[in-house]
């Protein structure tokens, strides 16, 4: 014969498995949300890249930019430093909107 003690006893486990079942399901919509801001970061940074070469590529001689007066041909003709520094540059950027984006998002 089941006790009064005994069915309070299962009324805590059966609320307890259903609060996990939600965290779990809360875990699974979090995951993918991280897995699909992942990929969205890996393809960003993947353009991102070809983009500033580009964008290099098509200065043109004589012109400053737009930003602080920096001579186009500093920038063209500064290399691989110079790339990787627009590109690290441009990611940072690019990083503190997603970061904004998350906490938004949670």
């Amino acid at each position: 014969m089941v006790s009064l003690n005994d069915l309070k006893i299962l009324d805590i486990l059966a609320e307890q498995i259903i609060e996990l079942n939600d965290i779990e399901k809360d875990w699974e919509n979090v995951s993918k949300a991280v897995k699909e801001i992942a990929a969205e970061i890996i393809g960003k940074i993947k353009r991102e890249k070809y983009e500033v070469n580009e964008a290099i590529k098509c200065l043109k001689k004589m012109e400053v930019t737009r930003i602080g007066q920096v001579p186009a041909e500093l920038i063209k003709y500064g290399g691989k430093e110079m790339q990787q520094l627009l590109l690290r540059l441009h990611q940072k950027i690019w990083k503190d909107e997603l970061k904004q984006k998350l906490e938004r998002s949670i």
